[in-house]
């Protein structure tokens, strides 16, 4: 299958930084002269704006109370003036508050504060942050331009206080850039690209969900950025979606094999072949143990199933290799793994099949447990593969995670260019890497996706998409991105504590539904 008039991942892609290497860009660009820093913090004051709209937008009920937008006295409340500026300009209600005298004010930051007052603006300087007092009635969002990237150590007493204040106050806050941590925001708009933090664990649950607001750095600068980690911002997922062809047949929209189940583990072989029906592939079989025929029938009306072996085994063996390649033949994509379980013989026919599949395949939950400690019998693949573990079948796989995220990010690369094979690290976030060296961070955090069946969910999502013509890379991470999507709309409808991942299957119509099915 082909799906040509998608675009590539290198034209919605964004490089992950560190701190110091936004900081040093910067001042880069910044130095050249005030003139064109100021414009770039006006770029960034606009974007901001943008999404104080968009915000608003969604929450009209409450659009009608002010935005209260709280500056220091550098970068980040210089922005945040500038977007009161065109809060005012716009006659959208608004307050601002500060924790630095004007007088302090320098560079940029002062040129967007004169500009402010200038256009008619009013600021509160909070004198006595002890003595603050504001309700929550008084405003519709929080807007934190307190202090920004490269802030480090204690927060001082009066920015401690303040941010104490605001933690208690029950609004939505939207941090500019960066969070004053401890302050927990909703949502943290970042600037020109994304950075490490808002990713570890340390830290992202300060960030909230991120967005991104590109700026127009000079080529030369952003040239010199040198990095092969990445995020793709929300909005751009959806022009990775496989083209469908409105003229073709099940079979030209996409085949797949799934072998999954044994006695016991109806639900892993269910959840994720329901999971790919409602991705989009066009025709799913299933090779299953036969014991589980009459079960899976009946809950399962769309896929073709094959039964493997007699009634009274338990599941799969390694002297049914032969019947299950005769399977392959046709299939554009094939997963192995959900609910086959971790007997000896089974582990013994995943690794004998190794060598023989023909599609691109997925090696999912216990087809990866069969390789514990033999991480080298993945080098036998002669197809493109995508692994799945979490972090104990990681551990089981290739030895104990690193904590932080840059470590993560290292040795989850390491491991994908050694074996070849595109890995998705399952967790918050999932870190996706491929065979060359390319890692993505997909940062949803849900804690109703932490529940039995989630993987399995996961594994059908990216076999359809593996089965539409999308690359490993490309699979493994717009699924990830899908799964993590739809598990928003289950926990809207029904909350983190009662979602279920079947929950997650019934909300993917939602995330794939597209103009020409309105």
């Amino acid at each position: 299958m082909k799906n040509q008039n998608r675009v590539t991942l290198k034209e919605v892609r964004f490089p992950i930084i560190n701190v110091a290497q936004a900081i040093a860009l910067d001042r880069s660009h910044k130095g050249t002269s005030l003139k064109k820093g100021y414009a770039l913090m006006e770029e960034a004051g606009e974007a901001l704006f943008e999404k104080i709209q968009s915000f608003r937008f969604n929450h009209q009920s409450e659009a009608h109370k002010p935005v209260l937008i709280f500056t220091g006295g550098g970068n980040n409340g210089g922005d945040g003036f500038v977007a009161a500026r065109l809060l005012r300009k716009n006659k959208i209600p608004y307050s601002v508050y500060g924790l630095v005298d004007p007088k302090d004010f320098k560079n940029e930051a002062l040129l967007a504060y004169r500009d402010f007052i200038k256009a008619g603006g009013e600021f509160s300087l909070i004198i006595d942050v002890t003595k603050f007092v504001i309700e929550p009635s008084s405003g519709c969002l929080v807007v934190d331009a307190l202090l920004g990237v490269g802030a480090t150590g204690i927060l001082r007493p009066r920015f401690a206080k303040l941010v104490e204040t605001l933690n208690n106050l029950n609004l939505p806050i939207l941090a500019v850039d960066s969070p004053t941590i401890p302050l927990r925001a909703n949502e943290t708009l970042l600037f020109g690209f994304p950075r490490c933090e808002a990713f570890e664990l340390e830290t992202a649950s300060y960030y909230g969900s991120i967005s991104l607001a590109p700026l127009s750095y000079k080529k030369s600068l952003t040239q010199k950025i040198s990095s092969s980690d990445y995020w793709i911002p929300e909005s751009n997922y959806r022009q990775l979606f496989p083209c469908r062809n409105e003229f073709l047949d099940k079979r030209a929209q996409g085949t797949g094999l799934l072998i999954a189940g044994s006695l016991g583990m109806t639900g892993a072989p269910s959840l994720a072949a329901l999971a790919a029906l409602r991705s989009g592939i066009g025709l799913l079989s299933m090779a299953v143990p036969l014991c589980l025929l009459d079960i899976l029938s009946s809950k399962l009306t769309e896929p073709v199933l094959y039964p493997i072996g007699d009634s009274s085994a338990r599941g799969f063996s390694e002297n049914q290799v032969d019947e299950l390649k005769s399977y392959f033949k046709h299939q554009n994509a094939i997963c192995i793994g959900p609910g086959i379980s971790q007997r000896v013989e089974v582990k013994k026919m995943v690794i004998d099949l190794l060598p023989s599949f023909t599609s691109p395949v997925i090696l999912d939950a216990d087809a990866l447990n069969a390789l514990e400690g033999k991480p080298e019998k993945l080098l036998s693949l002669k197809v493109p593969a995508i692994i799945t573990p979490h972090a104990r079948e990681w551990g089981r796989l290739f030895g104990p995670l690193p904590t932080k995220i840059e470590d993560v990010i290292s040795v989850v690369k390491e491991k994908a260019s050694q074996y070849k094979v595109t890995i998705v690290l399952k967790g918050v976030p999932t870190c996706i890497a491929s065979s060359k060296g390319e890692v993505y961070l997909v940062g949803k955090a849900n804690s109703g996706l932490a529940k039995g069946g989630s993987g399995d969910v996961l594994a059908g999502i990216i076999l359809a998409l593996l089965a539409q013509g999308l690359s490993t890379l490309e699979a493994a991470l717009l699924g990830t991105w899908i799964h993590a999507e739809a598990g928003e709309h289950a926990r809207k409808r029904l909350g983190s504590f009662s979602m279920l991942p079947s929950d997650v299957i019934d909300s993917l119509s939602s995330v794939f539904m597209n103009k020409k099915d309105l």
